[in-house]
């Protein structure tokens, strides 16, 4: 009897432990400054400096918003956050657009945008995607 309590102490301390596994997560670094061509003289540019204050500029409206992002994976997300009211720049901001962009070493690739329209957000035309390039890490 004295025997099978000691193995049966034996086995409830040995279950007890917990193996020492570490995992690692590689987090994609997106921090710099990128730039979209849009033509040869000219470029969008997004310039990402910590998750929650970073900016985008577009070249075609010569606007610069604040975006917030954060990286899942290889995707990187985008919110584009813009006056509330064009009038009345003390009612705060709020989200205006949203992008999902996939992150290939020194490259981002729109997948997803979508503009704040009617109360909720309207994707871009497909034909957009093809059309608009990659954003290049220059910084």
């Amino acid at each position: 009897m004295r025997k099978y309590v000691v193995l049966v102490l034996c086995f409830f301390c040995g279950c007890q432990q917990k193996p020492n596994i570490q995992y690692q997560t590689k987090v994609l670094s997106v921090e710099g400054i990128w730039k979209l061509q849009v033509t040869p003289d000219f470029a969008d540019t997004l310039k990402l400096i910590s998750s929650d204050n970073s900016y985008y500029y577009s070249c075609e409206e010569n606007y610069t918003s604040d975006i917030k992002y954060f990286v899942s994976a290889d995707t990187l997300y985008l919110d584009g956050y813009d006056y509330v009211s064009n009038i009345d720049n003390s009612k705060g901001k709020e989200i205006s657009s949203k992008w999902k962009l996939i992150i290939i070493k020194d490259k981002l690739k729109p997948i997803y945008i979508a503009h704040k329209y009617k109360g909720g957000y309207e994707e871009v035309s497909l034909k957009v995607y093809d059309s608009i390039g990659e954003f290049n890490l220059v910084k």
